[in-house]
């Protein structure tokens, strides 16, 4: 034995060439050769066939113990069931835990949470748990964080993160109520409140936005700004950055045109403040504002700006693609391919119903055979004049005048009277009738 090394009991030591290392017991530490500042307490402690015997600065405590590693300290063996350790704990940024509750009220780190330099820290209530975890923050109260880099930077009260890097870069003073669970939820978000996020980059590029409500993988992944927003599904509302009071609810639903993880996502069109999409693909490219899709891939293609769409049912509105103000309310209303794709202020009503110009009403499909209206139906009232041109597509169209010459059935009309009839178009001309 050389080289500052200690040795009490029988065997101890015996084989060591290494220094300054320390045994106390019975064949302690006896499997030791090139060892190096080890600590072995206990009767065989450091003699297990699994010790390291060149370990530098490890630690084995109690009977049988050893250590595997460098830089190691194991207290008790397999069989030990129960370790029981008074008053505070602590160690250094390499420590595998530390507990403290001095330096603010109620604070638990565990595993390299919690900022270095624990004197710094004035906050209340704290749960840190993982590398990284509450590693910059000095204040705050009731913050919870487990995971790596988990509220990292935090400043404000009663926020918890759950994943890795969730809340990671928050440190507004003023933030109150953020819930994020998940890798990377709401993991840019610096001053916004109170927020949640439970899935894998949920709300992740959110920075300022408030009540914004992201729950799936990438829901809302790309909201900065945007507030009042609620975003349920994978990639649900995904790919919006500025917009707000938005709802998108299913796969896909408002996610701006893309269905690939990280986009790309047409920002661009990024315009879709107060819209509701609540379906699988709804609303699916979202360019314009104020709109309402309710139903898988409801208004799925519309890339206008006008927006104000309503669509209820199944594939409502799917074809339209430009032109706005519309109603689509039926299973695949819109869907036929003699739909106007660009219909403005047009009005689809029924299963399959559809409708090929501006300012039209349509109600039913092509396989109704019935229209049933109950009660006094009004009508415009024309002027001859004021007709439409008489046309093909017209023919069968019926409407009233109030300036008609003549009152004799089928007669073509004709304006400047004051007689009050109605007519109908044969597809060359309007006639009394």
């Amino acid at each position: 034995m050389s080289n500052d090394n200690i040795a009490v009991g029988q065997a101890a030591l015996k084989t060591v060439s290494g220094s300054q290392n320390i045994a106390l017991g019975a064949s302690a530490g006896a499997s030791l050769t090139a060892a190096s500042n080890g600590v072995f307490i206990g009767y065989q402690a450091g003699s297990n066939a699994l010790q390291k015997v060149d370990a530098a600065n490890s630690i084995a405590i109690g009977a049988a113990a050893y250590t595997t590693k460098n830089n190691q300290a194991v207290i008790g063996t397999g069989d030990t069931v129960e370790t029981v350790l008074f008053g505070d704990l602590r160690g250094g940024r390499a420590g595998a835990t530390r507990v403290f509750d001095d330096y603010g009220d109620n604070n638990i780190f565990i595993g390299c949470a919690g900022v270095a330099d624990t004197t710094t820290f004035t906050g209340s209530g704290a749960l840190g748990i993982g590398p990284g975890a509450l590693a910059n923050s000095t204040s705050g109260q009731n913050a919870i964080a487990i995971g790596i880099d988990a509220l990292r930077n935090n400043a404000g009260n009663d926020h918890t993160a759950v994943g890795n890097e969730a809340l990671k870069a928050l440190n507004g003073s003023a933030t109150v109520g953020n819930t994020a669970v998940g890798r990377r939820s709401f993991g840019l978000c610096t001053t916004g409140s109170p927020n949640t996020g439970v899935g894998d980059t949920a709300g992740y590029e959110t920075t300022t936005g408030m009540g914004v409500n992201a729950f799936g993988y990438g829901a809302a992944w790309k909201n900065t700004v945007g507030n009042y927003i609620v975003a349920a599904g994978a990639y649900a509302g995904a790919g919006h950055g500025k917009s707000s009071r938005w709802v998108a609810i299913g796969e896909n639903a408002m996610s701006l045109g893309t269905v690939l993880p990280d986009g790309p996502w047409d920002t661009a069109a990024d315009t879709v403040s107060d819209n509701v999409a609540v379906g699988f693909y709804a609303l699916f490219v979202t360019a314009g504002p104020t709109s309402v899709a309710v139903g898988a891939e409801a208004h799925r293609n519309y890339e206008g700006t006008t927006g104000r769409l309503v669509g209820v049912g199944f594939r409502a509105g799917q074809r339209l693609t430009g032109g706005g103000t519309c109603t689509f309310v039926g299973y695949q209303t819109g869907e036929n391919e003699n739909q106007k794709v660009d219909a403005v202020n047009s009005t689809a009503l029924g299963a399959n119903a559809y409708t090929t110009k501006n300012n039209q009403v349509s109600l039913g499909g092509d396989a109704v055979t019935e229209t049933v209206l109950h009660g006094i139906v009004l009508s415009t009232v024309y002027t001859v004049g004021t007709l439409p041109a008489a046309a093909a597509g017209l023919t069968g169209a019926r409407a009233f005048v109030s300036d008609a010459t003549a009152t004799v059935f089928n007669d073509v009309v004709a304006g400047g009277g004051a007689n009050k009839v109605p007519v109908f178009c044969d597809g060359a001309s309007w006639r009394i009738g």
